[in-house]
């Protein structure tokens, strides 16, 4: 499904959508460092997947709490861009996390969907789920706020 359920279906500004999305979060520099893969990009939704290693776990196959919130925040933006002309960002402005579980296992899955898009402001969420550990199923949720950006500041 392509976007949140009871929601009309969402139109990318840019027809080569996906390959900009990719190109963008192949960029991104925390994320890239972080080891995660764009799995998937649909109109108005991302899922985004990171492997469990010893330089962003505590070392146990226990992600980072702020490793399962940036990935969460990143799922939530890229999902945002996906609906965004290429000359615009989306930049969150905040956002509010849920940590439902330890994220234990062997790798996070991220969903990020947009909720609401308007011409200021855009509401997402994320859920978290992690995989191949004892307890599989959601770690966490994320709600968040996003906003445009261009390159010359203008939004």
């Amino acid at each position: 499904m392509n976007e949140p359920s009871g929601f009309p279906p969402f139109k990318p500004a840019e027809a080569n959508f996906e390959r900009l999305v990719r190109e963008q979060f192949a960029h991104a520099g925390l994320i890239a460092h972080m080891g995660a893969w764009l799995i998937d990009a649909t109109p108005g939704r991302v899922v985004v997947e990171l492997p469990y290693s010893d330089r962003i776990g505590e070392g146990d196959g226990l992600f980072h709490a702020a490793i399962v919130g940036a990935l969460a925040e990143s799922a939530a933006s890229f999902a945002a861009q996906t609906l965004l002309p290429a000359a615009v960002r989306a930049k969150t402005l905040e956002y509010k996390i849920n940590l439902l579980q330890p994220a234990r296992g062997q790798i996070l899955r991220a969903t990020g969907e947009i909720l609401r898009l308007d011409q200021t402001l855009t509401v997402a969420r994320a859920a978290v789920e992690v995989l191949g550990g004892l307890a599989d199923g959601p770690c966490a949720a994320l709600q968040a706020t996003i906003t445009r950006d261009t390159a010359d500041g203008r939004a």
